[in-house]
């Protein structure tokens, strides 16, 4: 695992793999002093669905990090241990 903290480059990384699949999806990142949180959602506010949020998932646990989805199904983050 690299960490707690997810680069632009591992943003990029997924918004990429997210276009790939013709997805009109983007993850955007949000940076506070307390900690990064991420939401994935459409420039019109639409969700993904659990195919999506899976493709993320998979697509940051290849880049070394373990993240979690809220119940939303918008916002997720780095999962603790």
């Amino acid at each position: 695992m690299r960490g707690d903290i997810v680069s632009i480059r591992d943003v990029i990384a997924a918004n990429n793999m997210l276009e790939q699949r013709g997805s009109g999806l983007r993850v955007h990142m949000h940076d506070a002093c307390g900690g990064q949180s991420f939401s994935l959602r459409g420039d019109a506010g639409e969700k993904g669905t659990d195919v999506d949020r899976q493709a993320v998932l998979d697509c940051m646990r290849s880049l070394g990090h373990t993240m979690e989805f809220a119940e939303d199904g918008v916002n997720f983050w780095v999962a603790r241990a």
